[in-house]
C-alpha cells in the first residue's frame, strides 16, 4: 500500500475527541475533585486520545513531502524565524476562539 493511501487511512481512522463532562461545583479540595469527579479517568482518556493523535502527526510529518509542509524560515542571524503571512493570519483567525474560551479541535 502506498505509504500516502496508509497515511490516509490512519487519519480517517482515528477517533473522535473523548467526550469530558462540564465543569461542576469548585472542589473542597484537590483530593476529593480528583477522586470524586472522576478527573483522574479523564485525564487518561485525553492523554490517551493525545497520544494517539501524536503518533499520526509524526506519521504525517514523515510521509508528507515536504514541498506540502510549512517550513519556518530563519533570519539571517538564525536567532529568530521570518515572519509567515500564513501563520499571522491563521493565529488572528483563531485568536477570537480562544478569547471566547471554546477550544478549537482541527480535524482533516
Amino acid at each position: 500500500m502506498a505509504p500516502l493511501v496508509r497515511l490516509r487511512d490512519l487519519v480517517s481512522a482515528l477517533p473522535p475527541p473523548p467526550l469530558i463532562p462540564a465543569r461542576g461545583p469548585p472542589p473542597r479540595n484537590h483530593a476529593e475533585d480528583r477522586e470524586g469527579s472522576g478527573q483522574a479517568a479523564c485525564e487518561e482518556t485525553v492523554a490517551g486520545h493525545r497520544a494517539v493523535l501524536e503518533r499520526v502527526a509524526r506519521e504525517f510529518s514523515r510521509t508528507v513531502p515536504s514541498r506540502f509542509k510549512r517550513n519556518p524560515r530563519w533570519s539571517p542571524g538564525q536567532k529568530e524565524l521570518l515572519p509567515d503571512t500564513w501563520l499571522e493570519e491563521f493565529f488572528a483567525w483563531l485568536d477570537p476562539v480562544v478569547r471566547s474560551r471554546r477550544g478549537l479541535y482541527l480535524w482533516f
